[in-house]
């Protein structure tokens, strides 16, 4: 017995899909699967909450592992030969905190002040265990961000290596991967 949801189930839930050799666990958790699009050789591990007011996309040879949240606030968009760590949270919108407003889902909209955006991860680019991204961040083209880290609305170089709360530069990245996933997609 498959620890993965079958296409049918995934089909009968909503969820926009691609058709090759996509995993998805049966312990993942997805709200609004309408608002979900996953591509080819793709695989979600168990505890991975969609939460999917907004679309989230997921494209083709993805990897999202073991109880990583994403809370689209518009959309969440991960492109193509993306992995994403162990532990990761994606929110697409928050709160502010610095006291000029009141805070959380229970209080009425007018009292709040909620920044919303969207979050894509590019081609290539691939997230550590623990990271937190919040509303309006790119991960750019073959950006790595290291375990633990923080973006929010930073601008990031592509093939970049990054780490840390605050966000620093670490190292250029190798482009090799290009070649490699030309080499995988002709197979």
């Amino acid at each position: 017995m498959s620890g993965f949801l079958s296409l049918r189930a995934l089909r009968r839930l909503g969820v926009s899909l691609g058709g090759k050799n996509i995993q998805v666990s049966k312990d993942a958790i997805l709200h609004n699967p309408h608002n979900i699009t996953i591509g080819n050789y793709t695989r979600i591990d168990a505890g991975v909450v969609m939460s999917a007011s907004s679309p989230i996309s997921v494209g083709d040879y993805v990897h999202i592992a073991r109880n990583c949240l994403f809370y689209s606030g518009k959309r969440i968009d991960i492109r193509n030969f993306v992995t994403i760590s162990a532990g990761c949270k994606f929110y697409g919108s928050t709160d502010t905190y610095d006291g000029s407003c009141l805070i959380g889902p229970t209080i009425p909209e007018k009292y709040r002040n909620v920044e919303t955006g969207e979050i894509v991860l590019e081609d290539f680019s691939s997230v550590g265990t623990s990271v937190v991204v919040m509303p309006n961040s790119i991960v750019k083209t073959g950006c790595v961000l290291g375990a633990s880290s923080f973006l929010s609305k930073t601008n990031l170089e592509e093939w970049t290596i990054y780490a840390g709360s605050p966000l620093k530069e670490i190292k250029p990245r190798k482009r090799d991967m290009i070649e490699l996933a030309r080499q995988l997609r002709n197979e």
